[in-house]
């Protein structure tokens, strides 16, 4: 009798482990990065959104730095900064938020994104205080239209 050991048949029974042991962690970073994306992409659409209730709030105040000021501290999250400028009159705010990365392992493969948004409004009001043209030539309606009017005011 001899001492050789007998051979096994092939078969592919163990591959399939193999190939998911060196396919997964790459399919798992693959993910991570797309939510991380995700998370970049919604903090920036947030960020449009502040930027446009600053810049309204801006346009029609007298100290439009103090009212874009204040609608950050209401609605914008901390280390969030506002910059307005007034000009010909046009409101334009711009606002700079820095974005951290917040998915584990990613904290070091991908640094931390700094989000910017500009928004221009028409100014309501002059630097002299007055309320511009448009908004001075309606006239305020003294009485409440009733349900069965059609009356308006002129």
């Amino acid at each position: 009798m001899s001492s050789l050991p007998r051979r096994l048949p092939a078969t592919p029974h163990g591959q399939a482990s193999v190939e998911l042991g060196l396919v997964f962690p790459l399919l798992v970073l693959f993910v991570m990065v797309i939510v991380q994306f995700g998370m970049v992409a919604h903090q920036q659409l947030a960020l449009w959104q502040v930027a446009r209730e600053a810049a309204r709030a801006a346009s029609v105040s007298m100290q439009p730095q103090i009212a874009a000021d204040a609608v950050l501290d209401a609605i914008a999250p901390r280390g969030t900064t506002v910059v307005v400028s007034r000009d010909d009159g046009v409101t334009t705010v711009l606002v700079t938020y820095v974005d951290s990365t917040d998915l584990a392992l990613l904290g070091f493969v991908i640094p931390d994104v700094t989000l910017r948004a500009r928004v221009s409004m028409a100014s309501e009001v002059s630097m002299a205080g007055e309320v511009d043209e448009i908004s001075s030539n309606v006239e305020p309606c003294n009485s409440l239209p009733s349900l069965t009017s059609t009356t308006t005011c002129s």
